[in-house]
């Protein structure tokens, strides 16, 4: 490791606690963590080579990046709760482009409350942060984006056919820098719905969500019609089905419609929705298949959201019962869309890829990954062509 590194305690903590899990599974009879365990102590080191970092076309800059994780765990149930709380330090370094360096502490802890086994729900808080890709972005510019989240949901099944479900999200999501693309925002979000579970085991459910939201540090702005605030509708059916023990099935189907405070020049609405089926063709191999369409914000002077359908396909084998290899493969369009003036911008992506993994847990509490993905995005604007290579191994283990 670069001797700039060599002060910092975390890192020093997590390689002093990754040798720690390797000389106690290696004593013979020692118990270590698993499912039931309310403490579990846990580290991690990424090492992966990017052949791209900056998602450049021309003049690519490869580099070597380490990710440190040092986390704890606590798990425990009484009688009808269950509680989980997850905590963990991440160290990311970068051999050359040392500028991307960054740490950041993120968190979940979930509260599975139950006040009858036909009533429970969940209470959570977590907090994510992570470097915003360069996938849109021009300029060797590091910055972070943080999402914190608060949840309360309940579900009612006095019968367990029928279920009434609810709940109330807090969402907050900030920038370290202004990226207009995809401002920080403050979200509520009101969650309702019913679902149906048939004799076989299927479900279908129908759900509704209301966001209101505020574009955070963020005015008024008439000549390019940012706005301050917007509201969203969003409605979807849900179908799961498990065929035989050999297949189960995924299906979605929604629409949502977002209005803007004061400028409904930038309103819009779109079908989405995404189909998974998932194959086991024997004991050891299965199969995937997924086709999703997807929006999302992307405001700039010229686009108001983007619009994904994508295609991906994956297969994997268990080599043996501590073995598991696969290949994936997806292709994808992204079209930046709009109304009116804000639909000019022409930009129309189109990505492929395909990437190979191998995992070893040769005990339960640890895990061996080697993962490589080749990657190409074709751009209808020639600068934000891509190819790039991303290669890492992984060691995960825990106490």
């Amino acid at each position: 490791m670069p001797s700039r590194y060599n002060n910092r305690k975390v890192p020093l903590l997590t390689h002093r606690l990754l040798w720690c899990c390797c000389f106690f599974n290696f004593i013979p009879g020692l118990a270590m963590a698993d499912d039931l365990d309310t403490f579990q102590l846990r580290a991690g080191v990424n090492k992966s080579f990017d052949s791209n970092v900056l998602r450049q076309s021309s003049n690519e800059i490869s580099d070597q990046i380490t990710a440190e994780m040092v986390g704890l765990k606590f798990d425990k149930s009484y009688s009808l709760q269950r509680v989980i709380f997850d905590v963990n330090y991440n160290d990311y370094s970068y051999q050359k482009s040392d500028f991307l360096d960054y740490h950041a502490t993120n968190y979940n802890g979930t509260w599975l409350w139950a006040l009858t086994p036909n009533l429970h729900g969940n209470l959570s808080t977590s907090r994510v942060e992570t470097l915003i890709s360069f996938r849109d972005l021009l300029t060797p510019t590091k910055n972070m984006r943080t999402t914190k989240t608060n949840t309360f949901s309940f579900e009612y099944s006095p019968h367990h056919v029928w279920s009434l479900i609810g709940g109330v999200s807090e969402i907050d999501n900030s920038n370290s820098r202004q990226f207009t693309a995809q401002t920080g925002s403050s979200t509520t979000v009101y969650e309702y719905g019913v679902k149906y579970i048939f004799a076989s085991g299927s479900n279908l459910s129908l759900m509704g969500r209301q966001k209101d939201g505020t574009f955070e540090g963020r005015e008024l702005n008439p000549a390019l019609k940012f706005d301050n605030g917007f509201k969203e509708k969003e409605y979807d059916l849900t179908f799961e089905k498990d065929v035989n023990g050999k297949s189960t099935i995924n299906a979605k189907l929604g629409y949502l419609a977002r209005e803007y405070d004061n400028f409904s020049e930038r309103d819009y609405s779109a079908i989405v929705g995404n189909v998974d089926w998932l194959y086991i063709v024997t004991g050891k191999i299965k199969v995937d298949l997924n086709l999703s369409r997807g929006v999302n914000v992307f405001e700039t002077a010229n686009s108001t959201y983007t619009v994904t359908n994508a295609i991906k396909t994956g297969v994997f084998y268990d080599v043996t019962s501590k073995i598991q290899t696969g290949l994936n493969l997806r292709a994808s369009t992204r079209d930046f869309e709009g109304r009116g003036e804000f639909d000019t911008s022409g930009r129309l992506d189109k990505e492929k890829s395909i990437s190979a993994f191998a995992t070893w847990n040769p005990l339960q509490n640890a895990a061996f990954t080697i993962r490589t993905t080749k990657s190409h995005r074709n751009s209808s604007i020639d600068r934000f062509d891509f190819d790039d290579v991303l290669t890492y191994v992984s060691v995960d283990l825990s106490i």
